[in-house]
């Protein structure tokens, strides 16, 4: 018979310790969780913080290797002013002098693009022998990956100094065709806007190589380590909001119709018990996901139940919780 009282009892229901007959459901704490995603692709170099490590928001996360895009930013950079350069002399009577500098720009300009031709050729070469070592196991995935960002960042240079070479004999034409210095003007300074242009969005593009907390709270997990290879849109890091902790359960479809948004419910342990606020019902009943199962609440109908937690509860993520039901 007392056995048969105990089943009764357990259905739908987690008796709380000492045999108490006071009915709860177990849950569960909860955190509310700022994913980091990043929005460039590079080598991480640092990350100054580690797993359970409290961070204010604005704090860094994660640094990656900004080196080709400081390398795009002085060249474009350079382009700048280039083309303030070239607004200068097109306010200036065109004259032979301005044609033989132009040349000479020319000359200085496929110097530089055969250099990163060859530097570009030779690297080339080495990535394709370190594909052949990879794909034979003689070298590491790791080896592999700094070959390849190797490659991109020698191939980014050979295009910039193709475009270098492209200015430069444009410069040459224009100067050549004698145009008038009044269209002259207008070119140059559409050149210099551009070039503007490309500086700032390069500048901004340079704070995506540092992730920031966008949150105070505790790192949670960190995807990758020191010296990793990822790309824009992967996720870095999770870090748990301070003050936006939860408690989730699933409650026994009886005890639904005594439950409204807002309301005021009692969760307790052995040792604390704190009040909690409704903020979310499934409309939909369910059977509990298998970790709330219980031999005696299998199979049994529920509807998750989602609870705030005070800003100052002491309760902590990953921590067993009963909701208390005669409270309702």
């Amino acid at each position: 018979m007392k056995k048969y009282l105990l089943g009764i009892c357990f259905i739908s229901l987690l008796l709380t310790a000492g045999c108490s007959n006071t009915p709860t459901v177990t849950g569960r704490i909860d955190a509310e969780v700022c994913s980091h995603y990043s929005e460039a692709s590079g080598k991480i170099i640092e990350t100054p913080v580690s797993l359970g490590q409290e961070v204010k928001a604005g704090d860094i996360l994660v640094v990656l290797d900004d080196t080709a895009a400081q390398y795009q930013l002085k060249q474009a950079q350079q382009t700048l002013l280039k083309a303030q350069y070239a607004l200068a002399q097109a306010s200036e009577t065109i004259e032979p002098e301005n044609i033989q500098q132009s040349r000479n720009q020319i000359t200085i300009a496929e110097q530089n693009y055969n250099n990163a031709q060859a530097a570009y050729a030779l690297i080339s070469n080495e990535y394709q022998q370190q594909q052949q070592l990879y794909e034979a196991g003689a070298i590491s995935q790791s080896a592999l990956n700094q070959a390849a960002y190797q490659y991109t960042t020698a191939k980014a240079a050979l295009t910039s100094a193709a475009a270098q070479v492209d200015n430069a004999q444009q410069q040459l034409t224009l100067l050549q065709k004698k145009q008038t210095v009044s269209n002259q003007i207008r070119m140059a300074e559409t050149d210099v806007q551009q070039a503007k242009n490309q500086v700032e969005q390069i500048t901004d593009q340079l704070a995506d190589y540092v992730i920031r907390a966008a949150c105070d709270g505790t790192v949670l997990s960190f995807s990758f380590h020191s010296g990793s290879l990822i790309s824009a849109g992967t996720l870095v890091a999770d870090v748990s909001v301070n003050g936006e902790n939860y408690w989730i359960g699933y409650v026994p479809e009886q005890y639904v119709k005594q439950l409204h948004y807002g309301q005021q419910v009692t969760l307790q342990t052995k040792e604390l018990s704190e009040q909690a606020e409704i903020c979310y019902m499934d409309v939909k009943q369910q059977y509990a996901p298998e970790e709330f199962q219980h031999s005696s609440t299998r199979n049994e109908k529920t509807v998750k139940v989602k609870c705030r937690l005070s800003a100052d509860s002491a309760f902590v993520p990953g921590q067993e919780v009963q909701l208390n039901l005669e409270t309702l």
